[in-house]
Parts: structure tokens; sequence; C-alpha cells
């Protein structure tokens, strides 16, 4: 098992302020974590999965189908979406091309 880490150490991960992450968590906006008492702590692949859930921009289909395929653990799953998207050749869109 992987050391758990400190708030302090999420806010440096993510480049952020530990209000900021303390204040998603209160508000049920951040990533997972450990609680024992009044101690918080997060799990670093718990912590990594947020930020890939936060990824935005045009493959982000197919980077969630990766985080929930490694979510679950299903290599064969993960590798089908991993490799590369096949691009079209512009002959492939020209009409006069089609039979």
């Amino acid at each position: 098992m992987q050391p758990l880490w400190t708030t302090k150490q999420v806010a440096e991960k993510t480049n952020r302020s530990e209000r900021s992450v303390e204040r998603d968590r209160e508000q049920g906006k951040g990533c997972r974590y450990v609680q024992f008492g009044r101690l918080i702590r997060y799990r670093p692949e718990d912590v990594e999965k947020d930020i890939a859930a936060r990824v935005r921009g045009s493959d982000t289909a197919a980077l969630k189908l990766q985080v929930e395929a490694a979510s679950h653990n299903d290599a064969a799953t993960l590798s089908n979406y991993s490799r590369p998207l096949k691009r079209q050749s512009p002959e492939h869109d020209d009409p006069r091309n089609r039979a």
C-alpha cells in the first residue's frame, strides 16, 4: 500500500491552496479521502483519478473511458481505448471518391 497524502501534499501536487482542497472536500466536490477521527488523508490513486476526471478537451470521452476501465482494473478494456485515434484522410471525405 502506498503512503497516504496529507491535505498539504494534495494541494502541492495539484498546485492549489490547502484551503481550496479543504473547501472542495467540505462541499463534496473534492476527491475521495480517508478519515481517521479528525485526521484526513488521501490515497494517491484517488487524487490521480480525480485529476483525470477533470480533464477537458476534444478527447475527454476517450479519457473518461480509460479512467473508468482503470478504476475497474479491466486491462483488456483499457487497452482498447489507449490506442491512438485513427484519423481519416481528406480523400475519405471527398464526395467524388464515393462509389
